[in-house]
């Protein structure tokens, strides 16, 4: 009965946590900026789920067309899902950097990790296209016990107009 218990209440914060990242409009990316949504959601998701959410940003929001800065957010999204839902975290760190003619958008949870044999579930095809879309690379590193690392880097210079 405690299993059920348990299994209800992460699924409501799991539909919580789900409505409260869809919630954000794509206009709130245009109104306050990329770096202010995501830092945002970070502290949403550590107030929601109780697992704190460190965030870090040396980002020029003028760097990015604004559909680009969309696909991020969403990637971002579904890595925060994926933290909630599989990872069993109780940290997880976010960085968004500014590096030479890039920008790099990185998730990094502490987690119980997922063996490679699952790499083809749905959020992280839907992440890998979200990043092609975006002439971007999207690379996910996770080892057992250790954690999941998801970062998508974007150069600035084939950005899509």
């Amino acid at each position: 009965q405690r299993t059920n218990h348990a299994m209800d209440t992460c699924q409501l914060l799991i539909n919580k946590i789900r409505r409260l990242s869809y919630s954000i409009s794509p206009s709130r990316v245009e109104e306050l900026g990329l770096e202010a949504v995501l830092r945002t959601l970070c502290n949403e998701f550590s107030e929601q789920t109780g697992i704190p959410c460190n965030y870090e940003s040396s980002y020029n929001e003028e760097v990015l067309d604004y559909e680009v800065k969309l696909d991020l957010l969403r990637i971002f999204q579904e890595a925060l899902l994926n933290v909630m839902h599989h990872a069993q975290a109780t940290r997880v760190d976010i960085k968004l950097e500014e590096k030479k003619n890039k920008i790099e958008l990185s998730i990094v949870d502490n987690g119980k990790g997922f063996q490679r044999k699952n790499t083809q579930r749905f959020g992280l095809r839907n992440m890998h296209g979200r990043a092609a879309s975006i002439n971007g690379k999207l690379q996910i590193k996770s080892k057992q016990k250790q954690g999941t690392s998801v970062t998508v880097s974007v150069d600035t210079r084939k950005t899509p107009s």
